[in-house]
């Protein structure tokens, strides 16, 4: 077979998801330097597709397709250099290689700029260039770039705040398909009727982010999953909140609210936040009230904390 027939049989397989199929062209396509394989099995190192995840490998192979230009690779090399993957983390060369492949009409390498440009991660936040690059993919009708400019009218955030200008850029997002957009509009009560997922849906999407450790990501989905009654959200949003703003005082609060609702969970961390004093002023006390209501409801760790707590 030619280099160019095994190059589309490969490439077919992985069109496929068969990706321990694809190993053995890649590997042969690599050994002759065509700059797709070299792209598609660093890829595939990154990720772990058919294989153990091999960040060396995928720098490796990312840098040598990024020479050649090619543009998802240079977005790729981006994101090695942001999460330090294979490479010292480097926030200054993520942009670099995010900056090229945009060049190169990666707009997802763009957004990935005004977030490192929003975070403050090159050593102060960079607000007004964020929002420049925004735009600019906004009149290309990106959905997540417009639906951070009409968050920025909605929070004042870099722009004079305005409700007005706020919903017609969510609503444009939401027109362009934006699931963040969806997901703000359902959270102030508004549901699109574009929207079909259940409340479970919902919870299941945040509850799945938290197992991966994407707590910022999470937070939306668990917000609007307690807000419409799913209780086991409400522990998730606390770990989240634990997690990013470290905001103890709205952990306890939540837990608090479960609690009250009848969550033998919700009841156990609030015993363990009185005991602690995490949010909320120690009080042995309250701790073991709610140890023993925990304890009520077939908690077993609550009913040793509790003997623990006062002897019996």
């Amino acid at each position: 077979m030619d280099q160019q027939a095994l190059l589309k049989e490969t490439l077919q397989l992985i069109d496929l998801r068969q990706y321990e199929k694809a190993l053995p062209g890649l590997k042969k396509l690599v050994k002759k330097n065509e700059v797709l394989a070299m792209y598609h099995l660093g890829v595939m190192s990154y990720h772990g597709y058919g294989m153990e995840k091999n960040p060396n490998q995928a720098f490796s192979l990312l840098q040598k397709a990024a020479l050649e230009l090619h543009a998802g690779a240079m977005y790729y090399l981006g994101k090695l250099y942001e999460e330090g993957c294979g490479i010292t983390q480097n926030f200054e060369k993520a942009v670099e290689y995010y900056t090229a492949a945009g060049l190169k009409g990666n707009d997802d390498a763009i957004v990935r700029s005004a977030e490192i440009f929003d975070s403050g991660k090159l050593g102060e936040r960079k607000r007004q260039l964020a929002l420049e690059l925004y735009v600019e993919l906004s009149k290309k009708n990106h959905p997540y770039a417009t639906y951070q400019i009409g968050m920025a009218y909605l929070q004042g955030d870099g722009v004079q705040k305005s409700a007005e200008n706020a919903y017609s850029w969510l609503n444009k997002a939401l027109s362009l398909g934006s699931i963040d957009a969806m997901n703000r509009f359902r959270f102030i009560g508004t549901k699109s009727k574009n929207d079909a997922r259940s409340k479970e849906d919902i919870y299941i999407i945040g509850k799945n982010l938290v197992r991966e450790s994407k707590y910022t990501q999470a937070t939306i989905y668990l917000e609007i999953a307690s807000t419409e009654g799913i209780l086991d959200a409400y522990l998730l949003l606390a770990e989240c909140i634990e997690h990013t703003t470290k905001d103890l005082k709205r952990a306890f609060d939540l837990y608090y609210k479960a609690a009250s609702l009848g969550n033998p969970e919700a009841m156990f961390s609030l015993a363990k936040c009185y005991e602690s004093g995490i949010g909320v002023s120690s009080s042995a006390i309250q701790a073991a009230k709610w140890f023993e209501k925990a304890a009520n409801e077939h908690h077993e760790q609550a009913k040793k904390e509790l003997v623990q707590l006062r002897g019996y």
